[in-house]
């Protein structure tokens, strides 16, 4: 039933300031697409739900947006996209999120240009050259982008941003790069919540591997995360000690990588404790464990749930896990992106950080997204 007063108090609430589809929708229960259906009386909606998103907008004291007419009709705004495909347990599902915003915003005339990388190794400096060239000649109007650290990158970005084109950094940020906004996660907090599962996995004492992967080693972000990792294990840790690193070699097979880390792990009567703070080395972690059937015997804490980290935290091979929503991540950049172009929401340098979840054997299932 469709509450009266409810809508009285959010009229008083809203009062000075400009409603938009987004508080018709959210005061609705209903998708930002289907109040523009709505709205500009277009197919596809029920004629119930057509009235009580007419009525909510009056009582709200919505006027229609100008530019958001424009757009929908004729001026139609460009957004480029580019990212990597790969490890795709992570961006299938960042990317589905993307597509799914796509579907609510595609009444308004904005066209999303993608480009993606559909290999580990092809997200690379020349190809994103080549993307960000190729955007200059679409004379797109925003350009959202995975940080890549390379001077050259950054040049041709400073560039774009010169010529008058917005830029939106996810998942990986720049720190020197004139940003509109971020959409992704608070590496400094992920750091210390890992640290944080590992000193208390281990009791407050242990010794400990530190792991990466050779695709992410020079990442400012990851350096930001270990760093955070070791700063708060040595404030509130301090009998837990890293002695040493192995860094998973992308350029060589996995059982090459596997029988490095066996013998590491097989070796050691003194280590107890594995982190690896990348998410695509996890799996590889727990499978030498596994292997070396010393399941349950090391405290290992590590980054973003996929279907084979899933089963070995079941499994008790993998201890627990810091993680994200990628869905959410792409999700949500798609709707900033939207609201920004047809509200003008959206402040220099703001950051969208995404929230963090703790992830154990027992909600391992409910928390890894089954297509």
């Amino acid at each position: 039933m469709y509450n009266f007063n409810r809508i009285t108090y959010k009229v008083v609430k809203m009062a000075g300031k400009r409603v938009t589809m987004a508080h018709i929708a959210k005061e609705a229960g209903v998708s930002l697409g289907t109040v523009d259906r709505a709205l500009n009386n277009r197919e596809g909606i029920r004629d119930d739900v057509k009235k009580k998103i007419l009525h909510i907008a009056q009582d709200l004291g919505y006027k229609k947006n100008a530019l958001a007419s424009a757009l929908s009709t004729k001026n139609k705004k460009k957004v480029a996209v580019i990212y990597p495909m790969k490890p795709e347990f992570f961006w299938t599902k960042l990317n589905m999120g993307i597509r799914d915003a796509e579907k609510e915003f595609e009444s308004y005339g904005i066209e999303f240009i993608k480009y993606k990388a559909e290999e580990m190794w092809a997200f690379s400096e020349n190809y994103i050259l080549q993307c960000l060239d190729q955007v200059l000649k679409e004379k797109v109007d925003l350009v959202a982008m995975v940080a890549y650290y390379s001077v050259k990158v950054k040049d041709k970005l400073n560039d774009i941003i010169k010529a008058g084109i917005h830029f939106v950094s996810f998942n990986e940020e720049y720190d020197d790069v004139k940003v509109l906004f971020h959409v992704g996660i608070d590496n400094n907090k992920y750091g210390r919540l890992a640290a944080e599962l590992m000193g208390k996995f281990l009791g407050g004492h242990g010794n400990i591997l530190i792991v990466n992967n050779s695709t992410i080693i020079s990442s400012d972000n990851h350096k930001k995360r270990i760093q955070e990792f070791k700063n708060f294990l040595k404030q509130q840790f301090p009998e837990v000690n890293i002695v040493g690193s192995f860094t998973y070699d992308e350029t060589m097979n996995k059982e090459y990588n596997i029988d490095l880390l066996k013998g590491i792990l097989g070796s050691s009567a003194l280590l107890n404790g594995v982190y690896d703070f990348d998410g695509t080395s996890l799996s590889k972690v727990g499978s030498a464990i596994k292997e070396l059937d010393k399941g349950g015997e090391f405290v290992v804490v590590g980054h973003e749930i996929s279907k084979e980290v899933a089963e070995l935290l079941k499994e008790n091979v993998i201890t627990g896990i810091v993680s994200q929503d990628p869905y959410a991540q792409g999700y949500e950049l798609i709707k900033n992106i939207s609201h920004f172009i047809l509200h003008g929401e959206g402040q220099q340098n703001t950051v969208h950080n995404m929230d963090l979840k703790i992830i154990l054997g027992e909600n391992s299932n409910e928390q890894y997204m089954i297509d």
